[in-house]
C-alpha cells in the first residue's frame, strides 16, 4: 500500500484537476484488494489537511 507521501507526490504529478475516488483510483493505479485502504487513507488526508474534497465528492491537492 502507498504511504500518505506516495500518494500526495502522485497526485502531484498525474492529476491536474480535482478527481473522484475512482478516478484517483485508476490514476494511480491501485489494485481491487487495496481499494478500501485507500478511500479511508484518502479520508484521513482530508481530516489532516493535507487534501481538500469539494463539491461532487472530489478530492485534491489545497494549493492547486
Amino acid at each position: 500500500m502507498l504511504s500518505d507521501d506516495d500518494i500526495l507526490k502522485l497526485m502531484r504529478e498525474r492529476v491536474n484537476h480535482p478527481a473522484t475516488a475512482k478516478e484517483l483510483l485508476q490514476l494511480l493505479k491501485i489494485g481491487r484488494d487495496q481499494r478500501p485502504a485507500f478511500k479511508r487513507r484518502l479520508q484521513a488526508l482530508v481530516s489532516s489537511g493535507a487534501l481538500v474534497e469539494i463539491r461532487g465528492q472530489r478530492y485534491g491537492l489545497p494549493d492547486s
